[in-house]
């Protein structure tokens, strides 16, 4: 008996990992954050440090970057290397958030290597 609720409660917490894996955003995604962004009609500019121009466009330590925007609604998007290098590029956009604070429904978040800050409607549009 105690071998069948052992069972029971492995698989629950499998199907329950699954589902929270599979519910995860496209944030993390360039590839599909730009391509949720386009299909919802934002005005998307992906730079994924490639070309020189890009390269030196980018903020210090960032891999690739996205900025969208679709009437007053937008969204910046930057992927960094590694956690620690976006950890420390936070305090400077926090200053950007400091900037918006006063705009209704902006967000400014940090979710492992990548910042984002903009309109909370782009941010669901872009998951």
């Amino acid at each position: 008996m105690k071998k069948i609720i052992f069972k029971a409660v492995a698989l629950g917490l499998l199907t329950v990992m699954i589902c929270a894996f599979s519910a995860c955003s496209n944030i993390s995604n360039p590839n599909k954050t730009v391509k949720a962004l386009e299909e919802a009609g934002y005005v998307v500019v992906y730079n994924d440090g490639e070309g020189e121009f890009d390269a030196a466009t980018l903020p210090k330590g960032a891999k690739a970057s996205i900025m969208a925007y679709k009437g007053k609604e937008n969204i910046h998007i930057i992927y960094y290397e590694d956690a620690a290098t976006a950890d420390a590029a936070w305090e400077d956009v926090n200053q950007i958030a400091d900037f918006h604070k006063d705009q209704e429904g902006f967000v400014c978040e940090k979710s492992g290597s990548v910042i984002y800050y903009g309109t909370e409607q782009a941010l669901e549009d872009a998951k």
